[in-house]
């Protein structure tokens, strides 16, 4: 089964100036950690919920401003917030109220809930619009792209993050989401990153899969908008990054970062309420050391650039088992001044958590002569890891494997023709993007088995050590709170690791294009171009040990709980008419049951295999007019066609 989308998308912009230009550097919002807001808005005249409202959130920290509608019960929700001051507008029943002195904070949700009069706005005019002057964009006269261009100068002299997938977000308008960096208001998941004039956007998610550390990157362009008809299947960001390169001279270096845990504050904990088991992560040491060599070949003729960067960091999760209290014994745990529940220390342990990444860059730069270049480049990130898959559970099952990050290689052939005024360029490539899980030892790799309700952190004493929370007992002559459950603790884990996934996204792709500058009534630059890209995306998921198990609580007349068992089917044959009759009377297999309403039967299987692939192809036409030195129209056209494929299990 395929699904067929086609696009037609023209447009005109245009674009004014005197001359190229370099405008001043422009203060954009960074890829901080944002917060969230969330609240209640009521009607004070009618004590109802204010369902329908318009929220809108507007700071000087904030590019635009955030706009929801409460939901059900008068809830709005705005997320992805970067931390400031705040003023809240609300729009209800023609009336206009504001709230200000609202705090967002790094990591935090804060809660303001705004009651509304609209019976004493009665009359009132509707509130004024709120205006938030944004950072001005860097732009490039003659075009209408907004957005950013970062060089190696740049990350070379301004603090930044390691990787180029770390400074984009020093684009004006750039935000973090849930999954990334997100641009103009889009989703970091509409974002397209093109590496070497290729695609490598992760095809399951639209994530960012390679990556490469700021010393091997020439320069990075961030297009937030108004791109032209040649840039396509994205309504975020561009992110086209260039390599370095050789050169006739050899150039290179040698660089290294090393954070020492010691110059790391500590970390505090946060702890977490109904439950006995917190952690904290303290940094041990963080390095990475690298060197990159780029020249010539054959002098003036072939050229090369070579990198290599490893990465690797080592931080220490410390696992504490805490009680609560109740020294007034009341049958209730004890508060401190803020509300939450206070704890006690009872035991402690620390878990290694490791991972390196080895980046590399390998470049060819050849010229056949002046006409007739090419380039041919590999590039990488592939990471290892023993990382903490959870901590409420079985201390000696708490780290697993995985593997992860990209291959990539890329061709690009350039040719001039008829003066220059004909260009015509072909870039093939191949992105590999993988990522897979594997327990930490064998004796994980059984069924899960997990209990999804709240139970006495003493009732796993067998897995944690019976001497190490013996503080944990409830009852006895040693409990210090009889009145309550010293060490709650909810959907504790005792084995297994649940999904297993093994994931391969691919991509082949092609693009060719033809550009003609011609002369008239001002001058023209046309460019029409073809792309092609056939994606996959591979994924192999199966439950540890083949199962998982699902305990529930007791009932209220002290039944016992239901235990769930989930496995992975395969459907194998529909039943017939006549077994659709009377269902009792089919005859199974092993590793066979009834399914879809007792109208199929399944075979159990061992794991869930998934091939899915689409292809896309696209054809565009674009004109970059200039009128007169200071006017520029550009026109395009661009056609796209995805046909995307179901999985095949």
């Amino acid at each position: 089964m395929n699904k067929l989308i086609q696009t037609v998308m023209a447009g005109a912009l245009l674009a004014g100036g005197a001359s190229l230009i370099e405008l001043p550097d422009a203060y954009a919002q960074g890829s901080a950690t944002v917060g969230t807001l969330r609240g209640v808005i009521r009607d004070k005249a009618s004590g109802e919920a204010a369902v329908g409202a318009t929220v809108v959130a507007t700071s000087p920290s904030l590019q635009g401003e955030q706009v929801v509608i409460t939901e059900d019960g008068g809830q709005y929700f705005i997320t992805s917030l970067p931390p400031g001051l705040y003023v809240l507008t609300v729009y209800y029943n023609d009336a206009t109220f504001s709230r200000g002195n609202v705090v967002i904070q790094i990591g935090k949700e804060a809660v303001v809930n705004v009651t509304v009069d609209s019976g004493a706005a009665t009359g009132r005019p509707k509130g004024e619009v709120i205006e938030i002057s944004g950072s001005a964009p860097i732009v490039d006269q003659g075009s209408t792209k907004l957005g950013l261009t970062l060089t190696d100068d740049y990350t070379r002299n301004i603090p930044t993050s390691r990787t180029f997938g770390g400074v984009v977000g020093q684009a004006a308008g750039a935000q973090t989401d849930l999954y990334g960096i997100s641009f103009a208001g889009a989703t970091s998941a509409e974002n397209t990153y093109i590496v070497e004039g290729i695609n490598t956007t992760d095809t399951g998610f639209g994530g960012l899969s390679s990556n490469l550390p700021n010393e091997f990157i020439a320069e990075t362009e961030v297009i937030t908008g108004g791109y032209n008809a040649e840039f396509g299947r994205a309504t975020g960001g561009i992110v086209n990054v260039v390599t370095k390169q050789g050169s006739n001279e050899f150039r290179g270096s040698v660089f290294g970062y090393f954070q020492p845990g010691a110059l790391v504050s500590e970390a505090k904990i946060v702890q977490r309420e109904g439950g006995s088991i917190d952690s904290r992560t303290d940094l041990d040491y963080r390095y990475d050391f690298g060197a990159e060599l780029g020249g010539p070949i054959i002098k003036d003729k072939l050229w090369f650039h070579v990198g290599f960067n490893p990465s690797l960091s080592h931080s220490t999760t410390s696992r504490l088992v805490q009680t609560q209290v109740d020294k007034n014994s009341d049958g209730v745990p004890d508060l401190n001044d803020q509300g939450f529940t206070i704890h006690e220390p009872v035991t402690a342990s620390e878990i290694p958590r490791d991972f390196k990444t080895y980046f590399f860059t390998a470049k060819v730069n050849g010229a056949v002569n002046q006409n007739n270049q090419f380039q041919i480049s590999a590039f990488g990130n592939p990471r290892s890891a023993e990382d903490i898959f959870g901590l409420t559970r079985n201390p000696s099952q708490t780290r697993y494997k995985y593997k992860d990050g990209a291959y990539d290689i890329a061709g690009k052939w350039t040719s001039k023709f008829n003066q220059g005024k004909t260009q015509v360029d072909a870039v093939v490539g191949y992105h590999h993007g993988f990522t897979n899980d594997s327990p930490f030892s064998a004796d994980q790799d059984v069924p899960t088995v997990f209990y999804n309700y709240e139970r006495s952190l003493y009732d796993f004493a067998d897995l944690e050590g019976m001497g190490q929370i013996s503080k944990c007992q409830d009852g006895g002559p040693d409990d210090p709170y009889p009145m309550i459950r010293n060490c709650p603790v909810t959907a504790y884990t005792t084995q297994g690791l649940a999904l297993i996934e093994e994931k391969v996204n691919a991509r082949k792709s092609a693009a060719v294009s033809v550009t003609q500058r011609v002369k008239l009534a001002g001058y023209h630059v046309f460019k029409a171009g073809l792309d092609a890209e056939f994606a996959t995306y591979v994924n192999d998921v199966r439950y540890s040990g083949g199962a998982r198990y699902r305990r529930s609580a007791n009932t209220a007349t002290g039944a016992p709980g239901r235990w769930q068992l989930r496995e992975y089917f395969k459907y194998t044959r529909n039943l017939t008419d006549a077994e659709l009759m009377d269902p009792s009377s089919v005859t199974l297999q092993p590793g066979q049951s009834l399914c879809a309403n007792d109208q199929a039967v399944c075979q159990r299987a061992e794991r869930l295999q998934a091939d899915t692939t689409n292809r896309n192809i696209a054809a565009y036409l674009q004109d970059q007019w200039q009128i007169r030195p200071n006017f520029t129209l550009n026109l395009g056209l661009r056609y796209e066609q995805q046909v995307g494929y179901a999985a095949e299990t």
